[in-house]
């Protein structure tokens, strides 16, 4: 849990969000994964540099249930520490998650978003070539 832990805590890895999370709050947010997963049969799952067996963060999906045009609905979404930003992580498991939500899972739309002033989660939605086939 401590690298997890230190992600949600960074303030520069939360800087599009309202705030850093608190360690209670970290492990609450981990406890709805968990449910999610237990309920939904897909959650946000964690990502690791192999080689290394480190933790960098997560990405995977969550089903948005906030008064929106095109909610409920269910979103990728990512995580990942500082040092691993720039080095195509986002991308990788994006592609990764998204051809396994859509042909094992049998998603019909997946969404993705994110504040108008986070270009780097914004270029990794918008790189479609690298994300977006028909399965």
């Amino acid at each position: 849990m401590e690298p997890f832990r230190e992600l949600n805590a960074d303030k520069e890895v939360m800087r599009y969000f309202l705030k850093t999370y608190t360690e209670e709050e970290t492990d609450a947010f981990y406890k709805a994964i968990v449910k999610e997963i237990k309920e939904c049969n897909y959650g946000l799952y964690a990502v690791e540099v192999k080689e290394r067996k480190e933790f960098i963060g997560f990405i995977g999906f969550h089903k948005a249930t906030f008064k929106a045009d095109f909610t409920p609905c269910i979103e990728i979404g990512w995580r990942l520490k500082r040092d691993a930003w720039g080095k195509g992580y986002a991308r990788e498991g994006a592609k990764a998650c998204l051809e396994y939500g859509f042909t094992k899972l049998n998603f019909e739309e997946v969404y993705s978003f994110t504040s108008k002033i986070n270009k780097a989660s914004e270029n990794v939605m918008k790189n479609r070539n690298a994300l977006c086939k028909r399965f």
